[in-house]
């Protein structure tokens, strides 16, 4: 039961990672606000984890007896 959620955990702190390293890579060094950093990275996962909940509800959607097979 907890493997899902440590594998959500992970998933969230991957995406935040790149978030952080696409944003390094656009913005100027000089003209840098933490708090801009912080909220566009937050928003940025947040929708990388909404785009990325399609599937899944579309996968479980289409095997329900399988899900219930892999929380057991």
């Amino acid at each position: 039961m907890y493997f899902a959620w440590i594998l959500y955990v992970g998933l969230i702190i991957v995406l935040y990672v790149m978030a952080r390293l696409i944003i390094r890579y656009y913005i100027d060094p000089a003209e840098t606000y933490n708090f801009a950093v912080i909220s566009i990275c937050v928003s940025f996962t947040v929708s990388m984890i909404c785009i990325l909940m399609v599937p899944i509800d579309v996968f479980v959607t289409s095997h329900p007896n399988d899900l219930i097979k892999t929380l057991q």
